[in-house]
């Protein structure tokens, strides 16, 4: 399915057809397309489908409404030929966005029905799960404030805010997982297309930490 064919997409267009006089007030013919924009139609695209590790389709949903709502703007807003050439670089960009949420949720969906035996396998050195253990810090240390509290929902939420599509392509595939201590100690996944590095420990000089658990370096 491309973006157009989304339903969020034609709710978006819809949605910025009517507040038209809103946002043309709050955003001039310069700075339409301005990140602030984005942020204003994403927070209305997150209030109709908040991102939920239960619902993975919300995230393409948001994404489909906000290049509906794009579109929409250039038809109704008064446009510089500036803003209107930037406003179309930013509805392209969604649409390249959207493609990688599809890949995402692809991965995550694959991921989501793997048996719980296979988390807890250890592939050569650790197990899918131990690479969970050590995002959930990643995801305390960026993610906790954002989503208001200190714990996240689910091994899905932690995977959903920590990986791209090429870690979870790696980790739903990986034919081995090793813990590398050259230097900075990190987990290697490895997959027959895919690889990712992840850090597996603190790594300190002195007292001052410069790489966390879950950050990914490779």
């Amino acid at each position: 399915m491309d973006i157009t064919e989304s339903p969020g997409y034609a709710t978006g267009w819809a949605w910025a057809k009517e507040h038209g006089p809103d946002l043309s007030e709050l955003f001039s013919s310069r700075s339409v397309a301005t990140p602030e924009l984005r942020t204003r139609l994403f927070k209305e695209a997150s209030r109709r489908w908040p991102s939920d590790p239960n619902h993975l389709e919300n995230d393409l949903l948001q994404v489909a409404f906000v290049a509906g709502a794009m579109k929409a703007a250039v038809e109704t807003l008064p446009l510089e030929p500036q803003a209107l050439a930037a406003i179309m670089d930013a509805a392209m960009e969604m649409g390249m966005t959207w493609s990688m949420e599809k890949a995402k949720v692809r991965a995550l969906q694959a991921l989501q029905a793997k048996p719980a035996g296979w988390w807890r396998k250890k592939l050569v050195g650790a197990s899918p799960l131990d690479v969970v253990a050590v995002l959930s810090i990643a995801w305390r240390k960026d993610w906790a404030k954002e989503r208001g509290r200190s714990d996240p929902k689910s091994r899905w939420e932690i995977l959903i805010d920590t990986m791209g599509v090429r870690e979870l392509d790696a980790l739903l595939n990986a034919t081995s997982i090793t813990e590398l201590h050259d230097g900075v100690s990190r987990y290697l996944i490895d997959a027959p297309e895919e690889s990712a590095e992840i850090v597996s420990r603190y790594a300190r000089e002195g007292n001052v930490i410069y790489h966390y658990p879950g950050e990914i370096v490779g």
